[in-house]
């Protein structure tokens, strides 16, 4: 297992991302009390649904202790480390950069362990600094976004979660789906800042598509027209064009407004 992982990690630096000047790994520390409650729950249905599908059998691997403070994530911790070490003395590709590695006894999630590092080093220089952080979780988009960095991209697994309906004896299992396609996987790169740009487009530059289809604020209404609704879509466009139309927007002010909003669109810390 360690050293797939030190495969994996090698894979992503060298011939995928190829950094050029910080590489910053980061392993999930203790998370803020909200997040514990509802990891504890997770762990302890996943370990009843463990007991009753291997009964009092021992063997495979108990996911479980993917835990901070477990003995398992200290030895991943002791190893990792010491990879890195071996690696940038070593390995070209690896001893060019400035490697920070944040392991499980530093509080708080990576990708939130990686966001404070990336606005306590911004570069307010002429030249911004490219990001590329890898991860597949939904919520790296939002902070990424948060960032307000122009150029940041996500590295994402290609998970293909409709493989196992297509093979009908295979039960249809999420985890078990990520677990197997992340072995040989293929990656797929989200850009953020062509997300910031259809962002502008949608909220900024254009009217909304309810209006869109029947806007034309230049013709005259008559009362014929009017009378068969017209006068209410010259209204609408002579709104939005000296309203909406007429006044500068923020864009990164509009960011944070689209991550706020979305954060009553699926969040696991908000009744339903």
């Amino acid at each position: 297992m360690l050293l797939s992982i030190f495969a994996y990690v090698d894979r992503i630096v060298k011939h995928i991302v190829r950094p050029q000047k910080v590489l910053f790994i980061a392993v999930d520390g203790v998370a803020p009390r909200a997040k514990l409650n509802q990891q504890r729950s997770r762990r302890f249905a996943a370990a009843k649904e463990s007991a009753r599908s291997q009964g009092d059998e021992d063997g495979g691997f108990d996911r479980n202790c993917i835990t901070p403070g477990t003995a398992f994530m200290a030895r991943i911790g002791d190893k990792l480390r010491g990879y890195i070490r071996w690696k940038m003395g070593q390995d070209a590709a690896w001893s060019r950069l400035r490697v920070v590695y944040s392991g499980e006894n530093v509080p708080g999630e990576g990708e939130h362990k990686i966001m404070q590092y990336i606005r306590a080093h911004r570069d307010d220089g002429n030249t911004p600094t490219r990001h590329c952080m890898y991860g597949n979780d939904a919520d790296l988009i939002m902070l990424g976004l948060c960032t307000h960095e122009p150029y940041f991209t996500l590295l994402r697994e290609v998970i293909d979660f409709g493989a196992n309906n297509r093979l009908r004896d295979t039960p249809v299992n999420a985890r078990s789906t990520v677990f197997k396609q992340s072995r040989s996987s293929d990656f797929q790169l989200l850009h953020l800042s062509i997300l910031r740009e259809y962002i502008q487009l949608e909220f900024c530059c254009s009217p909304p598509a309810s209006y869109a289809s029947h806007i034309d604020a230049r013709t005259s209404v008559g009362p014929r027209a009017r009378k068969n609704g017209a006068g209410r879509s010259n209204e609408l466009g002579i709104a939005w064009r000296q309203g909406v139309s007429g006044r500068s927007v923020d864009l990164e002010r509009l960011v944070d407004d689209f991550v706020f909003l979305t954060f009553f669109v699926g969040n696991d810390f908000l009744p339903h």
